[in-house]
């Protein structure tokens, strides 16, 4: 099964690991730009600026390490876990990237920030919903994006795609999740509906959380 992964690796090997993941296709008839390319470019372009960030000295390497996981959705997360179930007592919070930029004037949708079900507390939700807040009070644009007002919900548990596997096996998971999309499941989902402004929105909470958590120490 074609399963591609990466890492920023910490510097303490006895510290929990940090995991972001999207997939690359759900099955054959229906690969889309913002179902999953989105998702896909996202963690890309978070771990690279991270990556680059730490190399060059602007950041300090973290204590945990950060993965990165590009799938076939869902059951390529279970075989990964399957593969390494060590990770199932190593992992401390995922975040899943699953239609990450929808542009809202065109496609109707907002970010719905899913988070883990009442039966998997976690301080992640809390986390996350901070960082919402803090986008929703900075200027975040781009150059070709709709820079359209941020809209977003933070949701209860819903179901569905791969935060589901880790969230089975105890480990917390929050989805990343713009719905729903106009052109979803069909094949009008092109480049020209995804947005790049609401993709450095959400990788700036990816990066800036899990950096964050990363590096925290026991306070």
């Amino acid at each position: 099964m074609n399963v591609v992964s990466a890492a920023i690796p910490g510097t303490d090997p006895e510290a929990k690991e940090l995991l972001m993941v999207a997939h690359l296709f759900e099955r054959i008839a229906t690969p889309g730009a913002n179902d999953n390319c989105s998702g896909v470019a996202t963690i890309l372009e978070t771990g690279r600026t991270l990556a680059r960030l730490i190399s060059k000295g602007t950041l300090e390497a973290p204590r945990r390490t950060i993965r990165f996981l590009w799938v076939p959705e869902i059951t390529g997360t279970r075989e990964f876990l399957y593969k390494f179930p060590d990770l199932e007592d190593k992992l401390m919070a995922v975040l899943n990237f699953d239609m990450t930029g929808a542009n809202p004037k065109t496609t109707d949708a907002y970010l719905r920030m899913k988070s883990t079900p009442d039966s998997c507390p976690s301080f992640l939700n809390d986390l996350i919903a901070n960082l919402l807040l803090c986008v929703d009070q900075t200027f975040i644009r781009t150059q070709w994006g709709a820079n359209s007002q941020f809209n977003y919900r933070l949701c209860p548990f819903i179901s569905g795609s791969d935060h589901t596997v880790f969230l089975a096996a105890g480990i917390p998971a929050m989805q990343f999740n713009y719905y729903s999309d106009n052109f979803y499941h069909s094949s009008e989902d092109r480049s020209k509906h995804v947005d790049p402004t609401e993709m450095k929105r959400v990788g700036f909470m990816a990066g800036t959380g899990f950096y964050y958590l990363a590096t925290a120490g026991a306070e």
